[in-house]
């Protein structure tokens, strides 16, 4: 895909992850992602790769490009506890690396594992869409990820890239995995 065409693939959802400043794209162009990814898409070197995007709750994105996998949550603007006033949340980007594999990597294969969110009361609520105010730091996500022929990657925490596990599928017996439940 160029980027143009996942540029509207993410201004088509719902808005959760349109609030991206242009000034957090390299180049300045507005296409609303992240600098890490925003230049992941533009590489040379990624040229031809296979490349899928997949929108998760609570405004996060999550894009397979070849054998690299791009988390990220969309800077959003929530209400300060008390105030009219807003504060935006910060943006979190990270790049992990998927297992070497003969078949394409899909992001149908990704799925974050998102922390319940605290609301500036102390509630803790399922999804921040239903929170009037959202306490940024507990927002962590862990992510698992499952390459097509099985070997499963699961990061308890998308800060520490290098920190993860891996477990081979017994169950495909040479199928193809083509989705998580």
């Amino acid at each position: 895909m160029q980027s143009a065409n996942l540029s509207q693939m993410l201004e088509e959802d719902s808005g959760q992850l349109q609030a991206l400043p242009s000034g957090s794209t390299s180049g300045g162009s507005g296409s609303g992602f992240p600098v890490l990814v925003a230049e992941a898409i533009r590489s040379a070197e990624n040229r031809g790769k296979p490349c899928s995007v997949r929108l998760h709750r609570r405004g996060w994105a999550s894009m397979v490009l070849g054998r690299s996998l791009y988390v990220w949550r969309g800077r959003q603007t929530v209400a300060v506890s008390g105030s009219v006033t807003s504060r935006p949340l910060p943006l979190i980007c990270r790049e992990l690396p998927l297992c070497v594999s003969d078949l394409a990597h899909r992001a149908e294969l990704v799925d974050l594992l998102l922390t319940p969110t605290l609301t500036s009361s102390g509630v803790v609520v399922a999804d921040s869409s239903s929170a009037a105010a959202v306490d940024s730091s507990a927002a962590i996500a862990g992510c698992l990820s499952a390459s097509p022929g099985g070997l499963l990657y699961y990061w308890p925490s998308i800060g520490q890239p290098a920190s993860y596990c891996e477990h081979q599928m017994q169950q495909l017996r040479g199928e193809q995995c083509s989705q998580l439940r």
